[in-house]
């Protein structure tokens, strides 16, 4: 069994650590979704200190998103997708020609 994983490119430990990842990275983006809602409904209630701290939450969120998303296709690259690493990609991609 244990040829099966290396062959495929990696192990059931780290299989199990991609499938937490993208759970965790799904959460998030779920987090995400609410907290715009609770912004929104924030700034309809006038209350900009609510609507201000909700917006740094998000840009944090969104911080750790995309470090986990990154994480997770260096790390994993035969399970990449297009939903999880064009976004990185396209970044990675960009940042290596303000490099150059």
């Amino acid at each position: 069994m244990k040829g099966v994983h290396r062959r495929s490119g990696g192990s059931q430990a780290s299989l199990r650590a991609h499938n937490w990842g993208i759970e965790r990275w799904t959460n998030k983006l779920e987090g995400v979704a609410a907290i715009e809602e609770y912004t929104l409904d924030a700034e309809a209630a006038g209350d900009q200190d609510v609507r201000a701290a909700f917006e740094r939450i998000e840009q944090r969120e969104r911080e750790s998103i995309d470090e986990l998303r990154e994480l997770l296709c260096d790390r994993q690259p035969h399970i990449q997708t297009p939903l999880t690493c064009i976004a990185h990609t396209e970044r990675r991609t960009t940042d290596d020609a303000a490099i150059s």
